[in-house]
């Protein structure tokens, strides 16, 4: 699993890789690893946040959106499942509220890692010794992580000028929202395919009549760890452009042709 997330404490935004889930609805919990201060933590899915020490009466905010729900290699662990780690908390006079575990097998298997995140919320990557992973798919995919990498594919496709726009298709369920888009550049690179996961919007304009379908510039920027692509130069993101334009929380691509 791949997730944004908010630091409530900073109030930007990093992606990791879902390391565990801890219990499911409102009071699900995920472990990530925080790059920036390189540390797993135990977020909340929900911002139960609070005025003047009372909790609110309205619709709770996630702190991590789905960028993808893949579960390879992921194991379940169910109340009883859990019984020596809830044992082993207990030499410790500290009760898990824990009944249900998804997640590695060697972070819920790692008592000591669980039962600090459980008390302390945060751990540091050495102290923890656990290995980082990375997307299940990168070996296929090239993932655009930084405005560097944005920079260096539009390089690479010539800014999408000439690039005609072969196919959209837009999947989604309760685990996806994903638009695949295919373009044509065959005068300069060659064919892509740019995968958005976690669209937030987009907007499609067909081409007018007596018009080519060429595209003569394109922008691509990454900001609070989304991304923005718009048929057309723009200085910053705008959902008010009257062209075509995705906004998603990631992108990645690959060469088809």
């Amino acid at each position: 699993m791949f997730v944004r997330a908010r630091d409530k404490e900073s109030g930007t935004y990093y992606k990791s890789m879902v390391y565990g889930l801890i219990n499911t609805g409102y009071y699900e919990q995920a472990i990530l690893f925080h790059p920036n201060r390189n540390t797993f933590e135990l977020i909340d899915y929900f911002d139960k946040g609070t005025v003047n020490g009372e909790q609110q009466n309205f619709l709770p905010v996630p702190l991590y959106e789905w960028i993808n729900q893949e579960r390879v290699n992921w194991v379940t662990y169910k109340e009883t499942d859990l019984y020596p780690l809830k044992q082993y908390s207990r030499e410790y006079a500290f009760e898990v509220g824990i009944t249900l575990y998804q997640g590695y097998q060697e972070i819920v298997e790692n008592f000591e890692l669980m039962w600090k995140l459980l008390c302390k919320k945060r751990v540091s990557f050495q102290e923890a010794g656990i290995c980082l992973r990375t997307n299940e798919d990168a070996g296929e995919w090239t993932y655009i992580r930084t405005q560097n990498d944005a920079d260096e594919l539009m390089k690479l496709f010539a800014g999408f000028h000439d690039a005609t726009l072969g196919k959209l298709v837009y999947e989604e369920d309760y685990e996806k929202k994903q638009l695949n888009v295919i373009f044509d550049n065959s005068g300069w690179y060659g064919v892509i395919e740019l995968c958005f996961e976690g669209l937030i919007r987009m907007n499609l304009v067909g081409f007018p009549e007596n018009c080519s379908r060429e595209i003569y510039e394109a922008v691509l920027l990454i900001q609070d760890e989304s991304v923005f692509w718009a048929d057309s130069f723009l200085e910053k993101e705008s959902m008010d452009y009257q062209g075509t334009w995705i906004k998603a929380l990631n992108v990645k691509w690959k060469k088809k042709k």
